[in-house]
């Protein structure tokens, strides 16, 4: 956001209205991500949002005429903690009156192999990520990352080198976040019973975590909601269309993730 809307390096391309919110009560490990170059920067965003398990949008103040960017990480009201009142979407509780269970192994890859940069004089780096999965369990895919850069020179034209240490670590961060375009679709989408003792925005709200059951179906998964469709009658009340779960991937993400594999 700050080289690309706030303060890039071309003046043309700030955006005045938008400004970044304090973020220094979410605590995360520091994580080395490197873009792939001219990627969409809402896209680039979601990578690594989705890597770290974080979320953002951006909220107007029409009266301010302001955009203001900001990093959120969802409360924990899962049926398994304890710090929070346990929010729990079931139809045995009234709560939910219709609900879809998707469960998708499709694009399941377990192991990724992560290639560095190609140069003519020097060996390409390759490394592994998600060694546990072996036999039937194990499905790879290769991970094209040579922008991603190990030798490269700087203003004076002295060469830099990366140490292959901290590059390989580098080439596994990648690895990690484009295995996450990899995961098993596990979702319930529900239309939400808005008139129960669960209050949208209050008890929940994008984000959060949740606990999902149903019984005849011998479910129960403690899942993240992360879609909100907000559907408004005449009586101004909201209709809730909730997606617990990461929802089956668009078209555009099929041919991106095809087009990482084959690199």
């Amino acid at each position: 956001m700050t080289e690309n809307i706030t303060n890039p390096t071309n003046p043309r391309r700030r955006i005045d209205n938008i400004t970044h919110t304090d973020i220094s009560g979410i605590q995360r490990n520091p994580v080395d991500y490197q873009s792939e170059p001219f990627i969409n920067a809402l896209l680039a965003c979601e990578q690594i949002g989705r890597g770290s398990k974080i979320g953002f949008h951006i909220n107007t103040d029409i009266r301010a005429r302001r955009h203001f960017f900001r990093i959120y990480d969802g409360r924990n009201f899962t049926a398994d903690q304890q710090e929070n009142p346990p929010v729990i979407f079931s139809q045995e509780f009234d709560n939910i009156l219709q609900q879809e269970f998707t469960n998708s192994i499709e694009r399941l890859r377990s192991t990724a192999y992560v290639g560095g940069e190609e140069t003519h004089d020097r060996p390409r780096r390759v490394v592994e990520v998600g060694t546990e999965a072996t036999g039937l369990d194990r499905a790879e895919v290769f991970i094209n990352a040579t922008d991603i850069r190990q030798f490269f020179r700087d203003e004076n034209g002295n060469e830099i080198v990366i140490p292959n240490a901290q590059y390989d670590a580098m080439l596994r961060q990648r690895g990690v976040q484009q295995l996450e375009n990899f995961a098993e679709t596990l979702a319930f989408t529900s239309k939400v019973n808005t008139h129960t003792s669960l209050v949208y925005k209050e008890d929940y709200d994008l984000g959060d975590r949740v606990t999902c059951i149903n019984r005849r179906w011998g479910i129960r998964i403690n899942v993240r909601i992360t879609e909100i469709m907000e559907v408004y009658s005449s009586d101004n009340v909201p209709q809730l269309e909730i997606t617990f779960g990461e929802s089956l991937p668009a078209l555009i993400d099929t041919i991106r993730a095809l087009y990482v594999q084959e690199g």
